[in-house]
């Protein structure tokens, strides 16, 4: 029988070190909590984009269980989310 090879082992980059600092404390990765807020900004725009095109949707006539089903969700959850429905009109009050 032959000798099983031996898994290769990583090898850490010298950029993904953390150096201490003089206090004795871990240097924060920076570049990481950068990206982390890019990343932040990007999905409230995207969310944004997503509720105005489902509002848009709703009013061009397409139901809420086309929209579940576009986001891998029921119909109840995304008339939820996205709610309340835009397509709804105003109750104006009774005139006396």
């Amino acid at each position: 029988m032959a000798p099983r090879p031996t898994p290769a082992r990583s090898v850490a980059k010298p950029s993904d070190a953390r150096v201490p600092l003089d206090t004795g404390k871990v240097a924060r990765d920076v570049r990481g909590v950068a990206a982390l807020e890019a990343l932040h900004q990007q999905k409230t725009m995207l969310e944004k984009e997503i509720t105005r095109e489902v509002r848009a949707a709703r009013r061009a006539g397409v139901t809420w269980t086309e929209i579940g089903q576009a986001f891998g969700m029921s119909h109840q959850r995304a008339s939820k989310h996205w709610g309340p429905d835009p397509v709804k009109k105003l109750r104006l009050p009774r005139e006396r």
